[in-house]
């Protein structure tokens, strides 16, 4: 019988063994140490402080029972006061020694002494040595924004240079007590979080910055070019303004970017005068700057650059988009004729303009005839005359260069001189008794063609393109002019013959048709007319419809900081626009061109714990208005504990309970085992 209750308490004892070895690290529901009147103060020293540089802090200076502080004239504080030996600084210090003894007695997991590399979840931390931390600590608050973390040291704290704290998923500076018992020591040009609750000293070497508390209990603070933050988080707030030429013309996406301390990064589509804030930022420089994708060289942007956010405020941007069509002139052509042209019939003048982003216009011209070509890129023009018409006895003066300057309208005048050359006489060498003849030289009988330009079809409001037309016949003659709707020109002095009516196609799309053209008989001392019809079609529009997405959160979200949501729309034509949303937040797209479209949410900054629903494509039809709801829901997933982590104690009961059960078995295989031996 005593062998028998010897087996069953050896048996229980491994039970108590087994149940204990399940880990309990963390605590699930850590409190915050209170700091009461030593809250709002950036630094707190019991002997000295001393600074070195231009040193910035947000928030209260105090120092108790020292008085001696150097350094102060090269140092700015915002958002705080200084308090040297009073009662103000007294009460700070014995509120901080109540605090300290509160960190230090927290029941803690012992975790290695370098901290570089590690990332630690909610939960108190000790090691009884030292802290040093070489590259980068990642404090993960699992999206909970009031998460605790409290790391304990028996020695020193030592950061390295160049050394990080960065924060995660909800956690805050305001929640990260550095409890140590003897100095800290903050590497240069380091980026340290938290608040430091030291028994002996602090010193913040060179470029140091620190987002949270120096707080030295008995001995001094030193700082060197350092900037302390130590309140709370603020908000960011832009606005989208557009101004300038925009009539009812359909506007771009107007993309902005927010970026910020930790790798914060944040995009977002808005419309004009629309805003939208980011909450729950902490403090630090952040950058707002626009995405120039879709925006051509007609639109400028101001308002980009850098916010210092401070604790507890509100920053408002406004960023501003002006749309300007590059401010244009003209150029107006006149043509002269000069000299001894009689009652001559005048040939073809034929003029072309050429200037800048490959410009060029030909036109013909009669005399005394001006022509203005509008809205052009300002810069340097060639005007010049076609010679193809014109023999030797015609000189030109005026061709050249031409500046055209914006908003002004600039003129250049073509001068074509006639001067005629003696016709020759010729005489019969014939004998003497033959009488001497002049002979005049015979023209040729010349006609006409009168070519006009009729433009019809769905041109109201319409700008009617150029309609260039070229005639070519006999003698290789070819003449181009430009003709605008109802105007007619008439070609004289033509060779009777075969000539061609084309019209130049280049200007000219699709959804024109022309009729008239084709090959004209002249015949002697006979006018031909000839219309040359263009039709316009308008193409058919496809009437754009709207595409509106609500984000809805479910699940166990009480009192949780929410993750960002953030959703793309893919569709036709390459459209694609991503959007950040809030719970219960909806965006509408519009102007969307019918067609299939797909929502997706990027999974990068959730967690396997959300699950989402509605994700898929979309037939929008035209003139329609489709609606989708997109839901997260968060549902927590017990984990076994790592270190760092705090105890699933459900998991931790599990465990025991099966030993339990196990000792009970092998009690009964005991028992019946010696029942079997008697």
């Amino acid at each position: 019988m005593k062998k028998f209750n010897k087996k069953i308490s050896l048996l229980l004892l491994l039970s108590i063994v087994i149940t204990l070895a399940v880990p309990i690290v963390g605590f699930a529901n850590e409190t915050t140490v209170e700091l009461a009147s030593a809250d709002s103060f950036a630094v707190l020293a019991g002997s000295t402080i001393t600074n070195t540089g231009t040193s910035i802090i947000y928030g209260d200076i105090g120092l108790d029972p020292g008085t001696s502080f150097t350094g102060q004239e090269t140092l700015t504080v915002t958002s705080g006061a200084i308090y040297i030996d009073n009662a103000v600084a007294l009460q700070a210090k014995n509120d901080l020694q109540a605090a300290y003894i509160d960190a230090a007695g927290r029941t803690s997991n012992t975790i290695g002494a370098e901290l570089g590399g590690s990332t630690l979840t909610p939960g108190v931390y000790s090691s009884a040595t030292s802290f040093g931390l070489t590259g980068t600590l990642t404090l993960d608050g699992q999206n909970n924004s009031d998460a605790v973390f409290i790391l304990q040291t028996g020695g020193t704290l030592t950061t390295a240079t160049n050394s990080k704290v960065v924060l995660m998923n909800g956690a805050k500076a305001k929640n990260i007590f550095w409890q140590v018992a003897s100095s800290a020591t903050l590497g240069t040009n380091s980026e340290f979080k938290g608040i430091i609750l030291a028994s002996e000293s602090i010193t913040a070497t060179t470029g140091a910055n620190i987002q949270g508390q120096l707080l030295a209990l008995n001995g001094a603070v030193t700082l060197d070019n350092n900037t302390i933050i130590a309140l709370s988080a603020g908000s960011v707030s832009v606005k989208k303004i557009v101004d300038g030429n925009i009539g009812d013309m359909n506007l771009p996406i107007f993309e902005l970017t927010l970026t910020g301390p930790d790798d914060f990064s944040s995009t977002r589509t808005f419309v004009n005068n629309e805003s939208y804030t980011w909450e729950n930022l902490e403090p630090g420089e952040y950058n707002v700057t626009e995405s120039r994708t879709s925006l051509n060289s007609d639109w400028s942007v101001s308002g980009e650059g850098t916010v210092e956010l401070i604790s507890e405020e509100s920053h408002f941007v406004a960023i501003t988009n002006l749309y300007s069509n590059p401010t244009e002139g003209s150029l107006t052509v006149e043509k002269i004729v000069s000299g001894d042209i009689g009652d001559m019939t005048l040939p073809v003048f034929e003029l072309t303009v050429t200037g800048p982003e490959g410009f060029s216009s030909t036109r013909t011209f009669v005399n005394n005839e001006s022509y203005t070509w509008e809205n052009l890129v300002p810069g340097e023009y060639n005007v010049t005359e076609s010679r193809t018409s014109l023999n030797s006895d015609w000189s030109v003066s005026g061709e050249g260069i031409v500046q055209v300057v914006t908003d002004e309208t600039n003129a250049v005048t073509i001068t074509n001189a006639y001067d005629a050359t003696d016709n020759s006489t010729s005489v019969d060498r014939e004998p003497s008794n033959r009488t001497t003849v002049n002979r005049t030289s015979v023209e040729p009988l010349v006609e006409s063609l009168t070519v006009e330009k009729i433009a019809m079809g769905d041109i109201d409001g319409y700008v009617l393109p150029e309609f260039e037309i070229t005639v070519t016949g006999p003698e290789d003659f070819s003449s181009t002019r430009t003709l605008m709707n109802n105007e007619s020109y008439t070609w004289e002095n033509l060779v009777p013959g075969e000539y061609n009516v084309t019209e130049n196609r280049t200007g000219l799309s699709s959804q024109w048709a022309v009729s008239g053209e084709g090959t004209i008989e002249l015949v002697s001392e006979e006018s031909h007319f000839v219309t040359i019809t263009n039709v316009y079609t308008a193409p058919t529009q496809p009437i754009n419809g709207r595409l509106t997405v609500q984000k809805i959160v479910t699940g166990e979200i009480d009192g949780m900081t929410l993750p960002k949501f953030e959703l793309t729309i893919t569709g036709p034509e390459g459209f694609s626009s991503t959007r950040t949303f809030v719970n219960n937040e909806s965006y509408t797209w519009r102007n969307l061109v019918p067609g299939e479209y797909s929502v997706t949410e990027n999974r990068t900054n959730l967690s396997s714990e959300w699950t989402v629903g509605g994700e898929g494509t979309i037939q929008l039809a035209s003139n329609e208005i489709e609606n989708t709801t997109v839901t997260n829901h968060y549902e927590k997933i017990g984990v076994l504990p790592q270190t760092g982590q705090k105890t699933d104690y459900n998991l931790a009961i599990l465990f025991g309970s099966l030993a339990v059960m196990m000792a009970g078995v092998g009690v009964l295989l005991g028992k019946k085992k010696n029942e079997l031996n008697e």
